[in-house]
Order: structure tokens, then sequence, then C-alpha cells
């Protein structure tokens, strides 16, 4: 599923990204080592600049990311 939401921070494609409350509709980078930030809603498949469109993947396949194996678990890099 393709979503879209307008950044609140730099964004570099490739990177989890979860949902802002406030400012709703927003989207931003998460920090895997806070359990509090680490809920992602996808993964972002453009880099945007702060209050650029970003296009997230929540579900389905991702062009672009070659040599990923399925049913492997992957992190989020650290920020």
């Amino acid at each position: 599923m393709l979503l879209s939401f307008i950044a609140n921070q730099p964004i570099t494609r490739g990177s989890a990204v979860s949902v802002l409350s406030t400012p709703l509709g927003q989207c931003r980078t998460i920090n895997p080592q806070n359990f509090a930030e680490s809920r992602a809603v996808g993964i972002a498949i453009d880099s945007s600049d702060v209050g650029g469109l970003t296009r997230v993947v929540s579900r389905g396949p991702v062009d672009g990311f070659t040599g990923l194996i399925t049913g492997k678990t992957y992190y989020a890099p650290i920020i």
C-alpha cells in the first residue's frame, strides 16, 4: 500500500518513518533505539526536505531495494 505524508524533517529514501499525531498527517524518521518512538508506519521511497511530500510503502514490494531475503528481520538504521 502506498501512502503519502508531509515530511516534518528531512527524510532519506529507505528510512523507516512514523506518522505524527501533532501536526497530524506529517511523518518523520524513527529512532530505533527509543522504544517509545519505534513504531514505523512504513518505509520512505522518496528522499524529501521539510514540507515535501514523502511516499511511504506500508505493505508490498518496494522498487529499488535488492538483496532482501523473505522472512529475515531488518532493522532501521540508527539516526
